[in-house]
């Protein structure tokens, strides 16, 4: 009787356990989820309505890739500020005037969703990220 007992109490106590786990990953994804809340400043955009929308052409934009990545080919007019180059990056970026409205865009997506954020953070209007990258752009402009 007293193995069918301790059976059981272990049984309760591994559901418990997994409960507390599953209850630990639903808050960090919450957690995560609301850092990526939709934001007022930071406007994502594709490659189709930067290369369609004339407005869009007229902003300031720039390249956060690598020198490399950005002497093989960039978008006409776009400023080069290399996102691993900290020091310079940031400094270059508080320089900008942050009433105007700012296109950032780096290979695949991932460098200009932080810099837009940090853009944000740096008191910027209205930010647009290219969420496609420059190459989505380059292959809708060969």
């Amino acid at each position: 009787m007293l193995n069918l007992y301790q059976t059981y109490i272990m049984s309760l106590a591994r559901i418990f356990r997994l409960s507390i786990c599953f209850l630990i990953f639903s808050f960090f994804i919450c957690c995560h989820t609301s850092n990526i809340k939709n934001s007022a400043v930071i406007e994502t955009i594709t490659a189709k309505q930067l290369s369609e929308d004339v407005a869009f052409q007229k902003m300031n934009l720039i390249d956060v890739r690598t020198e490399a990545e950005f002497n093989a080919g960039a978008i006409p007019n776009a400023k080069h500020l290399d996102f691993y180059k900290k020091d310079v990056f940031q400094h270059s970026l508080e320089k900008l005037n942050k009433k105007e409205p700012v296109i950032v865009y780096c290979k695949s997506g991932g460098r200009s969703s932080k810099t837009a954020k940090l853009l944000e953070k740096l008191g910027f209007e209205k930010v647009y990220d290219l969420s496609t990258g420059y190459q989505s752009w380059k292959d809708l402009n060969p």
